[in-house]
């Protein structure tokens, strides 16, 4: 709100010169709000104990749906705190927070299975991507051994709306049917099918599935 209302009380020079300055001047200064907003977040989360933890893998990646639902509702991200929409939502960007930043654990060696964890923003018992009762999703503290923290990631190329042929993944849990599906508003739950509108096929720009050529 200070930045808006320091950019609508800009009172522009006669010059371009003297105007490519100043907004210059405006750019650092925004810039620099942004950096101090962020870096007193993470403070905060470290202090209650939900700073970004990058997991056994040490890397994340981010998990954007490939289509079909209104702009700004791309990257899974948790929800904190949480909301009566859930643990889980489609957010715009990556706010920093460790919400939109996915561990991907392989459980075992066969590659069958991969556990999904958010790196951080959230409590520590809200950590692992994992299925509900009812068939909703939740985030779990820690992996049962259920197999209801654990999932199925399959690539694929197909698809009739993605003209960059980009490499998608369904994501269906290894216990219980269905695949992670997004809708326009935005909720994340699981569907019975993938529908064809781009809502249950995921990008997960990095990620290589163990074994495949990087």
């Amino acid at each position: 709100a200070v930045m808006r209302k320091q950019w609508m009380d800009i009172e522009f020079q006669e010059g371009e010169d003297q105007n490519r300055d100043l907004l210059r001047h405006l750019e650092c200064d925004f810039a620099a709000h942004i950096v101090s907003s962020a870096e007193k977040e993470m403070a905060s989360n470290r202090a209650k104990g939900n700073g970004v933890d990058h997991g056994p893998l040490g890397s994340w990646f981010h998990v954007k749906v490939l289509a079909g639902t209104a702009p700004g509702k791309k990257y899974l991200s948790a929800i904190f705190p949480e909301g009566e929409g859930g643990d889980l939502g489609l957010v715009g960007y990556d706010d920093s927070s460790g919400r939109q930043r996915w561990s991907i654990e392989e459980v075992g060696n066969g590659g069958e299975c991969f556990r999904l964890g958010v790196a951080g923003g959230t409590e520590k018992t809200r950590r692992l991507l994992g299925v509900a009762d009812g068939g909703g999703v939740v985030l779990y503290g820690q992996d049962d051994g259920s197999g209801l923290q654990r999932w199925r990631l399959t690539a694929s190329l197909r698809s009739s709306s993605d003209t960059a042929k980009r490499t998608w993944y369904s994501i269906e849990p290894c216990r219980g049917v269905g695949c992670l599906g997004g809708d326009c508003s935005g909720a994340v739950r699981l569907n019975a099918y993938d529908d064809g509108s781009g809502r249950q096929r995921w990008l997960i720009p990095g990620w290589h599935p163990p074994g495949t050529a990087e």
